[in-house]
């Protein structure tokens, strides 16, 4: 029973009218400037007590199984094929779980040699063949839809982020520490793949100078989007400057065109100088433009924008799930509006084992 059928047809009924209250916890806020860039004003008022059940029509909930073979502290990045689940967990493990939550296996080896990974920094998945792609620092394992090794292809790059989408693959590579004259610069560097993953076109995208070496990450490493033909791309700056990297870019051959931009409260700048918001992704979903922020590297939060109507919402911490905890969105799968939520497990009946997290997947209405 394929999971995407599952979400589309789920409880077939008419979906339920928006009541006042939804009307009021979103912000009136998109407009088009002269140049044709969609401009959304972020609400400066954040809401904390947003229920999932406000924002979709229904929910798959799924309790991982907590297995022997796979104990899972925290998860980094989920994929979707058919009836099963793929996740990346924090200690670089890639795991399988059907869609029970059942664990199926995990996928390829642990190790340095040939066909094996050490660290599975990022995954990604091509929709129409199945095949799955485990970034492991300069190489790239290639595995089948039915989790089986194909190739290992090196590459000469550390590749930080990799997306399938149809026949073309992307890939950005942040280098750091780069000698200049003036001290050092971080660049960021957007790669166009061919299927036998050779690299066929280099797009230079930033290169920030400081005097010093700074680097950090601030996760929620969702770059690329494509809607229709279009595809768009955004990349953090995850050290201090005097302005905000805040645009979405639309790729249009070998150059980018600035598509959407966040317009944040001020002041931008604090007042010893450091950036008030660190933006972590921006993301073109069908229906939404979302984005996952810190303000002050603080507390997470997430800007939800719906394009039928203009509306934003701007939410601290997270959304309330079912049972009233708080958990953060993520996309799925851009094109059908798909997002998921990862919540921690509870401790077991022996108190001492904490269980498997649990996985909500739902669509947007």
């Amino acid at each position: 029973m394929n999971l995407f059928f599952n979400l589309k047809n789920m409880h077939k009924h008419i979906f339920k009218v928006w009541i006042v209250f939804i009307i009021m916890i979103f912000g009136c806020s998109t407009a088009q400037n002269d140049d044709g860039i969609l401009s959304i004003e972020i609400p400066k008022n954040v809401s904390t007590d947003i229920s999932l059940s406000e924002l979709s029509d229904s929910i798959v909930v799924i309790p991982l199984e907590t297995h022997p073979q796979a104990l899972i502290t925290s998860i980094k990045d989920i994929l979707l094929l058919d009836d099963y689940l793929i996740l990346s967990t924090i200690d670089s493990r890639v795991l399988i779980f059907d869609h029970e939550g059942n664990f199926v296996q995990p996928l390829g080896t642990k190790g340095d040699g040939p066909g094996e990974y050490k660290y599975a920094t990022t995954l990604s998945m091509d929709q129409n063949s199945g095949k799955i792609y485990v970034i492991s620092m300069r190489k790239i394992l290639v595995f089948s839809r039915d989790f089986e090794f194909l190739e290992e292809k090196n590459l000469n790059l550390f590749i930080e982020y990799l997306k399938v989408i149809e026949d073309d693959f992307y890939a950005v590579n942040q280098e750091y520490g780069n000698v200049v004259e003036a001290g050092v610069a971080n660049e960021t560097y957007l790669y166009k793949l061919s299927e036998s993953l050779e690299i066929v076109d280099t797009l230079p995208m930033r290169k920030v100078v400081m005097e010093k070496l700074t680097a950090s990450r601030l996760g929620y490493s969702d770059y690329i989007s494509k809607i229709g033909n279009d595809v768009f791309i955004y990349t953090p700056v995850t050290t201090n400057e005097s302005y905000l990297r805040d645009t979405l870019y639309l790729l249009e051959g070998k150059s980018l065109t600035p598509f959407a931009k966040l317009n944040f409260p001020k002041p931008h700048i604090d007042d010893r100088g450091f950036k008030a918001y660190y933006i972590a992704n921006m993301v073109h979903s069908n229906a939404y433009i979302s984005s996952h922020y810190y303000q002050g590297k603080s507390e997470i939060h997430m800007m939800l924008h719906r394009k039928s109507d203009g509306k934003t919402l701007n939410v601290k911490g997270g959304f309330l799930d079912e049972v009233g905890e708080i958990v953060m969105l993520r996309s799925l799968i851009p094109e059908r509006d798909l997002f998921y939520y990862v919540k921690t497990g509870q401790f077991m009946e022996n108190g001492k084992e904490e269980a498997n997290p649990v996985i909500g997947i739902l669509r947007l209405k």
